[in-house]
């Protein structure tokens, strides 16, 4: 190789060089700047489930002093049930079953 042809290399070398340098210069910022906007979201969140919490206790105490409970259905709407479990009444009375 000649003399011309290795300055030829150098040269395109360095500036290869200096391209990367500046890439890795964007993409530095970039990670920082992801890592700034995650810890900002990740704080977003941890507030949210703060507030969260909040908003539950607050629930809690509101059903605390009504006496509900968190209860939505009504017991008692007239269905009678016998001790065994099912509704008398229900089914024919089979003799010849009870009797085995």
């Amino acid at each position: 190789m000649s003399k011309d042809e290795l300055r030829a290399q150098v040269q395109k070398l360095t500036a290869s060089v200096a391209t990367l340098r500046a890439k890795l210069r964007e993409a530095t910022k970039a990670a920082k700047l992801a890592v700034a906007r995650s810890a900002d979201l990740e704080e977003q969140v941890a507030q949210h489930e703060r507030n969260a919490g909040r908003e539950q206790s607050k629930v809690r105490k509101i059903t605390r002093a009504k006496g509900t409970r968190g209860k939505t259905t009504r017991h008692g709407s007239g269905d009678a049930v016998s001790p065994s479990g099912a509704v008398e009444g229900s089914f024919p009375v089979d003799d010849e079953a009870e009797a085995a």
